[in-house]
């Protein structure tokens, strides 16, 4: 991927489905010069090809890896000394944490110092306490017994801890193959945002029946997969709370974050006036995450007269 540093705090840039290029931490706004608006398009081209290959119901391999074969590289040296080599197509940044998605999981890479641990000065100490807040916060996660929809495919499995010689630490998650990040997508019609809604609203129904608030619900915290219309969330499993500890006044901070991502895959802020869909990402969410996704369930029969599979096409 194409990085861009902000004129104003120096954190990535991040492409926003406008078009615009956007600070996630300052709100500054830049364009792109003509140069490299020409390498993103180029970049774009061929990234839609290889999603639209893997939304066809028989997915071309070959097409698959032809499409890795222009993943970017990175390497790191363990703290034992052996190469690790990372292949990715898309990475993101949040404050120090950086993140990767590779072809089968998702790295997160924590320097040597992490600000939202300063309590804790021991690196051996550091690396423990975040590997074990992860696998807890997973841990904590419950599904209902009849869950017909094995909805624990909805979360990653953490797969292992890299310790690097400097000191840093890799985190890594499995991800099936077929799932991208949605901020790859850019601007979806509302058609598929709404399926998009709909698994967003069924993981808030696992975090409410498990009492917890996620609280990093956004584009590059979820994987789709655009053949199958299934969502994994990712995000800072390490940093999850009990829900009671986390609302904000009068709304589950999930819910509020799913609209504000559904709002920005569309591309455009929604409008109380316009109709239900509209109204329903515009209006406040309720405080239960099952109440919510029946008001949910109404506007899919009143906006788009009931639930039926579309094909994404781009």
């Amino acid at each position: 991927m194409i990085s861009y540093k902000c004129p104003n705090c120096s954190a990535e840039m991040v492409v926003h489905s406008s078009g615009d290029l956007v600070c996630p931490y300052c709100g500054a706004k830049e364009n792109f010069s003509d140069a490299e608006l020409a390498g993103y398009k180029a970049f774009r081209i061929h990234m839609l090809e290889y999603l639209k290959a893997c939304a066809d119901a028989d997915p071309d391999p070959d097409k698959t890896d032809r499409m890795w074969d222009r993943a970017e590289h990175l390497s790191f040296k363990s703290k034992d000394g052996e190469d690790v080599v990372i292949s990715y197509l898309y990475k993101a940044k949040e404050g120090q944490v950086t993140s990767y998605f590779t072809r089968y999981n998702v790295i997160y890479h924590f320097p040597k110092t992490f600000n939202n641990h300063t309590d804790i000065t021991d690196t051996g100490a550091l690396h423990g306490n975040l590997t074990s807040k992860a696998i807890n916060g997973l841990s904590k996660l419950n599904y209902p017994q009849a869950d017909l929809r094995h909805l624990e495919k909805c979360f990653p499995q953490y797969q292992g801890t890299i310790v690097l010689d400097d000191g840093s630490l890799l985190l890594i998650f499995k991800k099936p193959e077929e799932f991208y990040p949605l901020e790859l997508f850019g601007a979806l019609s509302k058609e598929h945002v709404a399926w998009i809604i709909s698994r967003l609203e069924n993981i808030c129904c696992v975090l409410e029946y498990s009492g917890l608030v996620h609280g990093d619900i956004t584009p590059d915290s979820i994987c789709i997969n655009p053949r199958t219309h299934e969502a994994m969330l990712f995000g800072a499993w390490w940093d999850i709370s009990e829900k009671k500890k986390s609302l904000l006044p009068g709304a589950n901070k999930d819910l509020v974050d799913l609209r504000k991502t559904a709002k920005m895959i569309l591309g455009y802020d929604a409008d109380l006036k316009k109709d239900s869909f509209e109204r329903f990402l515009s209006e406040k969410p309720t405080h239960d995450a099952y109440k919510d996704f029946e008001n949910w369930d109404k506007v899919i029969e009143d906006a788009f007269g009931g639930r039926r599979f579309t094909k994404m096409n781009f």
